[in-house]
């Protein structure tokens, strides 16, 4: 088995495929025998493409010596890291560790970020997006039988939609506010429920998306993924072949975006998947209205039609409907798991194993989440959107790796009966009854600083010697930066699985402050009650607490003795 310094030394080459047989195995078996190290596979990935491309033209004076500055600051005491907790991190912002390599890598991205800008292109696009108040689309998506089925999408900022799925005699139609979410049937029956806080997306982070996800982040990166333009003409089409989650190859997604030469808004999107080697289209797409004043009666459903909550045994039948929220208006469709649930790695029990984590990306309605050394109560967590808890000591302790493809609205009976025996548990429902306590954050109506950092990224690391809480938030929407700085202050007494954050702001949605991308960096002592006063000062944004007494949902794990471990 090869050391530590010896896998370092050939990572990069491993994951460029420039090592001999003999070598690539060794690594191979390094990494299965140290999961941890996925980490640093992770970091060398982002790093390889973004050197090659840095040194071609130059940035702004400045814009590298600022970037430097930051990290010989971080690099001055090497600091303790500690990840943001309890964020479900989606592609399109991931945290950022202040560790050595994450440090050096940022004075490499400074430098490509300058190449993306210069090429015009998606940076501009994605701009145009976050600044709209309102759009249209209209197209189509793929069946799970393989058939077209007409899909159109009216949004208005800031998380205000309508959609229209199908035709005729058969067409759904849902509406949202951003706080909830009714659903007409066939027949003319509505359905409402509740949306999580996770889904009311609004507009401008569709731009975001755009921006941040494999778009402009990745187009220079011609040796790993495919990124082309074509003139043609009116339009210029960008087409971009996603990264594969491990390794540096393309993998199977392609997204087609067409925007208009003179106001790069996008006229057409086309999403794809790649199937035996050929391209399968899932969605087609086509863009316009923009800006325009749609009529309050679009969001409503009509008059007199009885509302009523959507019904157990319709839960799975309506995921899809269930699922649409404004980033649909990108990514409205994708393929269907066999049953609504494929386990594709593990479970494998890795107790002390190493760092853990997770990630998840959710297109079209359809879940991928991949666990690494993480705790069985967050996997189902995570899973059901219901909190879980472990009598049996034992159990409680056990964390799992496991990859995973689910529709998101599953019910949990579903899920369970697909996850549980796999991970070797039982579920069974219980109602508890306690109180719960609704934060809400309220902003006094001042004007926000503005933004100097046009990237995203958020940080907290300690001190390894005071202790001390440094805290950074660059081109970060506010709503973000209060959920992490808030779950991340010591003193809070947050119950994620129970207690409620909410947003209130009581003027025009276009001037809703809590959508706004902020920054802040500060040190302190890591309590609340000295990290409130730091968002009084700047943002105005103070923080009221209402106890309620609460009745909820949670399963009861149990180990599943049917299964052989």
């Amino acid at each position: 088995m090869i050391q530590q310094n010896e896998f370092e030394n050939r990572l990069s080459d491993y994951l460029r495929g420039e090592l001999p047989t003999d070598q690539r195995r060794e690594v191979a078996a390094y990494i299965e025998q140290h999961p941890e190290s996925l980490e640093s596979i992770e970091a060398i990935q982002e790093i390889l493409p973004l050197a090659s491309q840095v040194r071609q033209g130059q940035p702004p004076e400045g814009l590298l010596e600022q970037a430097r500055t930051g990290v010989l600051a971080r690099l001055e005491q090497p600091p303790k890291i500690v990840p943001l907790k309890g964020r479900r991190w989606s592609a399109w912002l991931r945290p950022v560790y202040l560790s050595g390599v994450a440090a050096l890598l940022a004075v490499v991205t400074a430098g490509l970020f300058w190449q993306q800008t210069r090429s015009g292109a998606l940076a501009d696009v994605a701009e145009k997006m976050k600044q709209l108040k309102s759009f249209r689309v209209d197209g189509w998506i793929l069946g799970a039988d393989g058939t077209r089925i007409q899909y159109r999408q009216w949004l208005q900022s800031p998380s205000t939609f309508r959609a229209e799925v199908g035709e005729g005699a058969g067409q759904r139609v849902v509406v949202s506010d951003g706080t909830r979410k009714w659903i007409q049937v066939p027949g003319g029956t509505v359905y409402q429920e509740p949306m999580r806080q996770r889904e009311a997306r609004t507009t401008e982070e569709i731009g975001a998306l755009l921006y941040l996800n494999d778009l402009v982040a990745k187009q220079l990166e011609a040796e790993a993924y495919r990124f082309g333009r074509e003139d043609l003409g009116e339009t210029v089409r960008f087409t971009i072949q996603y990264p594969a989650s491990l390794g540096s190859g393309p993998s199977d997604q392609q997204l087609q975006v067409e925007v208009d030469k003179d106001t790069w808004l996008p006229r057409r999107i086309v999403f794809s998947w790649q199937q035996q080697g050929e391209w399968q289209v899932l969605s087609e797409l086509e863009y316009g209205d923009y800006n325009a004043d749609f009529p309050a009666a679009l969001f409503q459903l009509a008059s007199g039609s009885q509302e009523v909550p959507v019904p157990s045994e319709l839960l799975e039948a309506l995921w899809y409907e269930r699922s649409i929220s404004t980033l649909f208006a990108l990514f409205p469709v994708s393929p269907v798991p066999a049953g609504g649930l494929e386990i594709l790695t593990g479970p494998v029990d890795e107790r002390g194993k190493g760092s853990s984590g997770m990630s998840e990306v959710t297109q079209g309605g359809v879940a991928r989440c991949e666990f690494h050394n993480h705790a069985l109560r967050e996997i189902v967590r995570v899973l059901t959107g219901m909190p879980a808890e472990i009598p049996d000591s034992a159990l409680a302790q056990q964390t799992f790796t496991l990859k995973i493809n689910y529709l998101e609205k599953l019910p949990w009976q579903k899920l369970m009966a697909g996850v549980g025996p796999t991970l070797g548990v039982r579920a069974q429902l219980v109602r508890r009854q306690t109180t719960r306590t609704r934060f809400t954050f309220v902003q006094d109506g001042r004007v926000f600083p503005v933004k100097t950092h046009w990237w995203g990224g958020r940080s907290l690391r300690v001190s390894a010697q005071d202790h001390v809480s440094h805290y950074t938030f660059e081109g970060v929407k506010m709503t973000d930066m209060l959920f992490n700085l808030f779950r991340n202050s010591r003193g809070t007494n947050f119950n994620p699985d129970l207690d409620t954050l909410v947003y209130r702001w009581d003027g025009p949605p276009a001037q809703n402050p809590f959508a706004s991308d902020v920054d802040l960096e500060f040190k302190s002592s890591g309590t609340w009650e000295e990290n409130a006063p730091r968002l009084q000062e700047k943002f105005g944004v103070r923080l009221e607490r209402i106890s309620e007494p609460l009745t909820y949902e949670a399963l009861v794990l149990t180990p599943n003795t049917e299964v052989d471990r």
